[in-house]
């Protein structure tokens, strides 16, 4: 049994009695009044519908109004349609394919939302908005055709919409909220008409009409990126929840990265360059991955940018480093660097050469600490580099003790050949040798 109230002399459907329908045509009329408006929650949990042919004179569908219909397959839309209300088909996990009629203006908030089977979607000519999350959670919609027409493009619109790989923007969409395709992990291209006025594209990434900022990146691209020179920000949240990503290099002419830009990234290394002046909150997000940084020398001293990126290398074991000795001195803790020295005095680090600097100065300035750390990885690398740096001007017997007393076989020997070979007999009377011309 379906109820119908009158309104301004029009029908609103108001509630579906019969929860066991499987299949219902909606009636175009009611006592001679057309049907224009399906009220909220109308049919919501009608667990058994599994199809449903909407009225000619519908002018809107209310919010939640199938909403949780868990079996409902096929909708078939009529008339002139020009609302979709927020939760309107939340939950519709057996529908797989709509066609939306072509006087659809608004499709509101959620509208679609985990709709589990839907595959395809066709947006129309008239369609201008659609809201927050409105496909979020079709894990297997794979196309979207967005036709020209549509101007804003709500945020989280896609968000975990797994199956897509490719979408295309039109010329008339001017305006696209945060997180519009968050979770989408096959997504590997953004492409943008030549003659939208507020967005492009390059390589399949999301910029600004002249390319000075970079809007979106698509979560489905993996391995290492360069921003190129020329791109003067980083939006908010713009490369969120892009897992695969593992390296990133910030162009030369990069100035502001906006709040949570790298949120969810799990990027192994980052190159930022002198150029970058402004950070917002949490710019860098968390990296629970990452090993590697290169800043070029002591150039970036922003307070706030430094404070941000100290935020994210806070109890890491950063393995690579390369920078100046002030930034150096900043962004780590005691534990931090004597580690990265001793990488960098192993060859375990991958240094710059303006950075080489950095650790010869900490490495002569806490000699004891990083000698008792190479004799703990009983490393002949890092042993050779106090040799091969003058180091054994100290006390060597004293080093061979203490490598001994850990029982670092590998330094031990390389410290006693050394011992033997630069302050051994055998020197002394190679010494004698070249100076009196002596026959031993």
């Amino acid at each position: 049994m379906i109820e119908f109230a009158i309104v301004n002399n029009e029908a609103v459907l108001m509630a579906c009695k019969v929860k066991k329908s499987e299949a219902l045509m909606i009636p175009d009329e009611y006592k001679n009044l057309k049907v224009v408006k399906i009220s909220p929650r109308a049919f919501e949990n009608c667990s058994e519908l599994k199809e449903v042919e909407l009225p000619e004179f519908l002018k809107e569908i209310g919010d939640w109004a199938f909403a949780g219909c868990t079996k409902l397959r096929k909708v078939t839309f009529k008339g002139h349609i020009g609302k979709i209300g927020a939760n309107a088909f939340y939950g519709c996990e057996a529908l797989e394919e709509i066609h939306l009629p072509s006087t659809i203006k608004i499709i509101e908030k959620a509208a679609f939302s985990r709709c589990i089977s839907l595959k395809k979607v066709t947006l129309p000519d008239q369609l201008e908005r659609l809201g927050w999350y409105v496909f979020s959670g079709c894990t297997q919609l794979e196309e979207v055709v967005m036709n020209q027409g549509i101007k804003h493009l709500g945020g989280g619109a896609f968000k975990g919409c797994m199956g897509m790989k490719e979408v295309d923007i039109p010329k008339s969409l001017t305006d696209i909220g945060p997180h519009a395709f968050e979770g989408c992990n096959d997504l590997e291209r953004i492409k943008v008409s030549a003659h939208n006025t507020s967005f492009s594209d390059l390589n399949g990434i999301l910029f600004d009409k002249n390319k000075k900022v970079l809007k979106t990146f698509p979560p489905g691209i993996s391995g290492g990126y360069t921003v190129p020179d020329g791109v003067e920000a980083i939006k908010d949240e713009s490369f969120w929840g892009c897992e695969k990503l593992t390296g990133l290099k910030l162009g030369n002419d990069v100035k502001k990265m906006g709040h949570h830009a790298l949120n969810g990234c799990k990027l192994v290394e980052i190159d930022l360059p002198c150029s970058l002046t402004q950070v917002g909150e949490w710019a860098f997000g968390d990296c629970p991955r990452l090993e590697k940084i290169t800043i070029e020398g002591d150039c970036i001293q922003d307070p706030k940018v430094l404070k941000e990126l100290k935020k994210v290398l806070s109890g890491k074991m950063i393995l690579n480093f390369s920078g100046g000795n002030n930034v150096f001195q900043y962004l780590f803790d005691e534990e931090q660097r004597l580690n990265l020295t001793m990488g960098y005095c192993s060859g375990k680090q991958d240094v710059k050469n303006f950075a080489k600097i950095t650790y010869d100065n900490y490495a002569k300035e806490h000699f004891d600490e990083i000698f008792n750390l190479v004799v703990k990885d009983d490393s002949v690398e890092g042993t050779a580099y106090f040799g091969g740096n003058d180091f054994y001007s100290r006390d060597i017997s004293e080093m061979i003790e203490r490598a001994n007393k850990r029982g670092a076989v590998n330094v031990l020997m390389y410290l006693m050949e050394y011992k033997n070979k630069n302050f051994g007999l055998d020197d002394i009377l190679n010494k004698l040798d070249e100076e009196w011309d002596l026959d031993f």
